[in-house]
């Protein structure tokens, strides 16, 4: 593993444990009298920690387990688009927009990778 990749995942590694921790006291900051926009802000915050996360993992990996973290990453990044900027709580026309940029991105991923494949004719394919 190349030293500066193991560098930087430690730093988001620990930058997701300080999130993770800290949570509670970054929405008792922003939003102590506010219940909703309390659990909003919290749900965000888990949301960015799982994106960091399902970045670190998909560093090195490959082939169609990465296309997978990478839908997951879109969907969960579009969730927290929505919430922060538009403050929706329920399937817009803007989620059904993001669903399907995040489909169509897999899917020329696959047909990538397919095209690959049949290039090089390997069996790991």
């Amino acid at each position: 593993m190349n030293i500066q990749i193991k560098t930087y995942k430690v730093i988001l590694a620990s930058l997701v444990l300080l999130l993770w921790v800290s949570n509670y006291w970054i929405c008792e900051y922003f939003y102590s009298s506010s219940k909703n926009e309390w659990w909003a802000l919290n749900l965000s915050i888990y949301n960015i920690c799982i994106i960091i996360s399902l970045l670190i993992t998909s560093w090195e990996t490959t082939g169609y387990y990465k296309i997978l973290i990478e839908f997951i990453t879109g969907l969960i990044i579009a969730s927290v688009i929505d919430r922060v900027f538009s403050s929706t709580k329920t399937y817009t026309l803007s989620d059904l927009t993001m669903i399907f940029i995040n489909i169509t991105y897999a899917l020329y991923n696959i047909i990538k990778i397919k095209k690959k494949c049949l290039t090089k004719l390997t069996k790991n394919c």
